[in-house]
């Protein structure tokens, strides 16, 4: 009777064993979108970091030059 209990036990072993395995390998692969989508948006707010400052450094050339002719024009 004992090795019955325990072949029922070692199947209830194997099962949660076997959904534990299910579990780690959907983390892995949610872990690994994860990574991804934010490496993307990182990227893209990078970008447009950078568009921003292009667009700030340029007003700041304008603005300089707006000043040379004003001093100039008096």
């Amino acid at each position: 009777m004992q090795s019955g209990g325990t072949e029922v036990a070692l199947k209830y072993v194997k099962k949660r064993w076997s959904f534990c395995q299910i579990l780690e390998n959907e983390l892995k692969k949610q872990s690994e979108e994860f990574s991804e989508n934010l490496e993307e948006e990182l990227e893209k707010q990078a970008q447009e970091f950078e568009a921003d400052l292009s667009m700030l450094n340029l007003d700041k050339v304008e603005q300089e030059q707006r000043a040379i002719r004003a001093e100039e024009a008096m």
